[in-house]
């Protein structure tokens, strides 16, 4: 394995820590989501917490949201739209009708520097899509729904989290455990 791609691998589980991670469910009230780095080069992760307040961290995946494809891992779900390279988004069964406490963390490039990040809450419809949009540049996370078939797909802007949307004092310590 190449130096570049065991520093990949590094700064991805570095990101994660050592937390429980994702395990994707194939059956019972789903939507499929799509996570996606935008304007990125460095590292940023995608987190879910069991509350409200940032606790019981589940780590879902790490993302790269420019054309970097030293070890690309494809993860599609085939939701429509897609424009991205492999390491910029991944698709997942998430969870539907069930509030979900996500936070997205952009990594500068160093082991512990964070550029910034987005928490938000949100409950996906059943048998729905959905792209969540990271802009490193903006500091936002944009959650669009995805309507109609491959043909004729449109994206259905739903809403815009950024840093200073309402977070807690408890996520805040979060998000600054996550930069050490």
């Amino acid at each position: 394995m190449s130096i570049q791609k065991f520093s990949l691998l590094a700064i991805g589980t570095i990101i994660s820590g050592c937390a429980t991670t994702y395990v994707e469910q194939s059956s019972g009230d789903l939507a499929r989501v799509r996570f996606v780095a935008k304007n990125s080069g460095a590292p940023t992760a995608v987190n879910l917490y069991s509350e409200k307040n940032c606790e019981n961290k589940i780590p879902v995946t790490s993302l790269l949201g420019r054309s970097i494809e030293l070890f690309p891992i494809e993860k599609r779900l085939g939701i429509p739209l897609w424009d991205y390279s492999a390491n910029a988004a991944k698709e997942f069964n998430m969870p539907a009708n069930v509030e979900q406490n996500i936070m997205i963390i952009q990594n500068t490039g160093g082991l512990s520097s964070i550029a910034c990040g987005a928490y938000f809450q949100f409950t996906y419809e059943k048998n729905n899509d959905y792209e969540i949009i990271f802009d490193s540049q903006k500091c936002t996370a944009t959650i669009y729904k995805i309507n109609g078939t491959v043909e004729n797909a449109k994206r259905e802007l739903i809403n815009t989290y950024s840093s200073s949307s309402n977070v807690s004092q408890s996520c805040i310590t979060e998000f600054k455990n996550n930069a050490r």
